[in-house]
């Protein structure tokens, strides 16, 4: 299981809003005109209306920042049912205390043909026992990580790990606080 580890400076907050739909309308509206003008069977005008109304919605997220590219990730994050490795360091999860994951689902889902795709990105925040705590920007990238994430995550919950998962909502509130540890871990 294997998940990206972005860099510090990589800005993860949500950056999609009704603007897409706008830019997206104005790119298919001039292709709806062309194809009434040409006076083509409207079935076909309607097909290829929605088609590239879908299209073009799902396909210009990639282009806002907040969805990673390559230069973005600087290592990996593997959990494992007894330990987290990051970036070639070891954290065996008897001792850990508390671990909080904030995502945005994972990289290419949507919760409904109306959502916008999801970018994947989240922070995860772990105490360790012996007081000290780490922070990470990270970045889930398919279903299947997701599912082995959570499933890994719930096994560490019965092992005694307070596990505690938000979703990306509240990750702008966090990232706009100060002092976040000592508000997220009292």
């Amino acid at each position: 299981m294997s998940i990206h580890l972005l860099d510090e400076s990589f800005n993860i907050k949500r950056n999609y809003s009704f603007l897409s739909r706008i830019i997206v309308a104005f790119l298919i509206i001039p292709i709806l005109l062309g194809l009434i003008l040409l006076e083509l069977n409207m079935v076909i005008v309607f097909i290829t209306f929605t088609s590239s109304w879908y299209l073009l919605s799902k396909y210009i997220r990639y282009l806002f920042p907040d969805w990673i590219k390559q230069k973005h990730i600087k290592g990996k994050i593997i959990v494992k049912p007894n330990s987290i490795l990051i970036n070639q360091e070891t954290y065996l999860n008897i001792g850990i205390s508390e671990f909080i994951l904030f995502q945005d689902m994972f990289k290419g889902d949507s919760f409904g043909p109306r959502d916008l795709t999801r970018n994947g990105n989240g922070l995860i925040f772990i105490k360790l026992k012996n007081g000290k705590t780490l922070n990470f920007k990270i970045n889930i990238p398919d279903e299947e990580q997701h599912k082995i994430l959570q499933n890994t995550l719930q096994e560490w919950s019965e092992n005694g790990v307070l596990f505690k998962k938000f979703h990306s909502k509240d990750i702008d509130h966090i990232l706009n606080e100060t002092r976040t540890e000592r508000r997220i871990f009292n």
